[in-house]
């Protein structure tokens, strides 16, 4: 198995940086952020009924889903109404490279919910940025996030805003799990991903 690396661009971002994506993107409270296609297997659609359960805890936090519009975007889009989180749901679609990494950087905290993944670069992306996650205990992700996220059963509304609330409420969690992320992506590096398939063309040869 040899597995894809995080570009060096992302790291912790400048608070200049930062600020500047907040305003340009009209992100004036504090956010949860989800990156990818919106589509069903991103599971975007539980991730906001267990962000209304958030606020009905007195957090006021945005859930920001940054993604171009992907199969069955309408469908997906129109549950994301009905979950009821009003001005609290924020959809970006897409973002420049350039504004990713400050994006990622001033989440207080990145969700992968996915049912299913390839691989999951976004979670290494947050990771790599310093920004504690939470990601599906399901497929690619469960491998990629290691010890350093936290692990849910997506399919259960309840164990994702259990994360969610425990996460907001505790300074410390999220400070450990910044840093146990930063860790785990430097593991995935594509110099690595480079040295490992050259070793295995010259043994196949």
């Amino acid at each position: 198995m040899i597995h894809h690396g995080v570009s060096p661009d992302f790291s912790p971002a400048q608070p200049d940086a930062i600020q500047r994506v907040r305003r340009d993107h009209h992100l004036h409270r504090p956010y949860v952020l989800s990156v990818g296609t919106r589509q069903p297997r991103k599971n975007y659609v539980r991730l906001a009924q267990a962000h209304r359960n958030l606020l009905a805890e007195g957090h006021e936090f945005d859930l920001v889903i940054a993604g171009k519009p992907g199969w069955l975007v309408d469908e997906v889009d129109r549950e994301l109404e009905r979950a009821g989180l009003g001005d609290h749901l924020r959809i970006l679609d897409y973002v420049p490279n350039d504004d990713l990494c400050p994006l990622y950087s001033g989440a207080e905290v990145f969700v992968m919910p996915s049912l299913y993944e390839g691989f999951g670069l976004p979670l290494l992306e947050a990771m790599a940025s310093g920004t504690p996650t939470i990601a599906a205990k399901r497929s690619s992700l469960v491998e990629i996030a290691g010890n350093a996220a936290v692990l849910v059963d997506p399919l259960d509304v309840g164990a994702l805003s259990r994360a969610l609330v425990s996460m907001v409420r505790s300074k410390e969690m999220r400070s450990t799990l910044a840093v146990e992320g930063r860790a785990q992506a430097r593991q995935f590096s594509w110099e690595a991903a480079g040295a490992k398939t050259a070793e295995l063309f010259a043994r196949l040869l």
